[in-house]
């Protein structure tokens, strides 16, 4: 192996270039928790996405009986709104994300078999949901979130939800990459639920637009409140923005310690060499290919520490996966577009410098100094 070429160095210097990749590769923090900041989006995902094809309305304080009801004949009169139902949303389910924050799931009660059926097959058309009082219809993940099965029953005593006011029987699953559950209860409801017209799965997102779309463009002062996943979604992330700040803080001090690391195991590595680098340039080798070998050594250790760091990555990723999130219906993604850039950053601004120091002290060693 020629002398220039860059793995050179890294075959005769096995263990600092190993300690380098090591310290490099210690980027891979910064991914990593990008990938856990992302499952509150998740969560909001997992939990609202539906609010785009149905939503509660509640009445604020002020709002008038004859107010409301002329709000509700606004959108039962609307071709964009296919059905409006008088639920309970009182009673909730307790699930929780891939940090282990929980979040209550609306148990979404209906008062008869017709009600539940009229929103099923607008929603599920595809599933073949039947319920009676005093039975719930889970999807999946809440299912494996909170470890219920078919023939479970949830009651006031019940661990995972509030305001359950009855016993109620798990009778049906449904395959699904939300969190929802449904039921029936003849008692007393409290909110009206707005739900998009019936439409063919080609046509779905177009009554989708239209449902969204029309809400949106509703405005009722503070009469009333009514929210599409876009509103949902907009308001959690005004709430973890602290978490953002935090996250950013981090990656900045991260920057800040491995600039200093890494730097300064370059520095002592290559201080060694300075006889090395003086005997090329009195031999007649230029400056430019002198700099040109320390960049692409620089650059290849750099390459094998990201490759580590993305093994740690995928395998931190994997057995989480594997060995906890599956069972409880929940996924740590493998990819974050945000956490890429903020890594891709990060690994930027700590070794350009490297490569820049480096450059400019070798330029300055002499063989006349031996």
């Amino acid at each position: 192996m020629k002398p220039f070429n860059a793995a050179y160095y890294i075959s005769h210097n096995k263990s600092r270039a190993i300690a380098l990749m090591l310290l490099i590769a210690s980027i891979v923090f910064i991914y990593i928790g990008g990938l856990y900041i992302s499952t509150f989006e998740h969560m909001a995902e997992y939990s609202y996405k539906l609010f785009n094809e149905y939503t509660y309305i509640f009445p604020n304080y002020g709002c008038s009986e004859e107010e409301f009801n002329s709000i509700l004949a606004d959108f039962n009169n609307s071709e964009s709104i296919g059905s409006v139902i008088n639920v309970n949303t009182a009673m909730a389910l307790t699930v929780t994300n891939e940090l282990s924050i929980s979040n209550d799931i609306n148990v979404l009660t209906f008062a008869n078999t017709e009600d539940a059926n009229r929103f099923f097959s607008i929603i599920f058309p595809n599933e073949n949901i039947n319920l009676v009082d005093g039975e719930i219809a889970l999807s999946s993940k809440v299912a494996k979130n909170c470890k219920l099965k078919i023939g479970d029953t949830i009651n006031q005593d019940s661990e995972e939800g509030y305001n359950i006011d009855k016993e109620y029987k798990i009778v049906q699953i449904i395959d699904s990459e939300y969190f929802f559950a449904y039921g029936i209860d003849k008692g007393v409801k409290n909110t009206y639920l707005i739900v998009r017209p019936e439409a063919l799965d080609k046509n779905k997102d177009i009554a989708i637009n239209q449902f969204v779309n029309f809400i949106k463009s509703r405005d009722y002062g503070d009469k009333v409140t009514i929210r599409v996943y876009e509103d949902i979604l907009d308001r959690i992330q005004q709430q973890v923005k602290s978490i953002d700040y935090l996250y950013y803080g981090i990656i900045i001090l991260l920057i800040i310690i491995l600039s200093v690391t890494v730097n300064a195991t370059f520095l002592g590595a290559y201080e060694k060499r300075q006889f090395e680098f003086s005997i090329y340039k009195a031999i007649g080798i230029s400056k430019k290919s002198i700099s040109f070998k320390i960049m692409k050594e620089v650059l290849l250790i750099n390459l094998f520490g990201v490759g580590v760091a993305v093994i740690i990555a995928l395998s931190v990723v994997w057995l989480s996966n594997e060995l906890y999130y599956y069972s409880m219906g929940l996924l740590l993604k493998y990819f974050n577009l945000r956490s890429l850039i903020s890594t891709v950053v990060c690994d930027v601004l700590v070794i350009v410098p490297v490569i820049l120091l480096r450059i400019r002290k070798i330029r300055k060693y002499d063989i006349t100094e031996y």
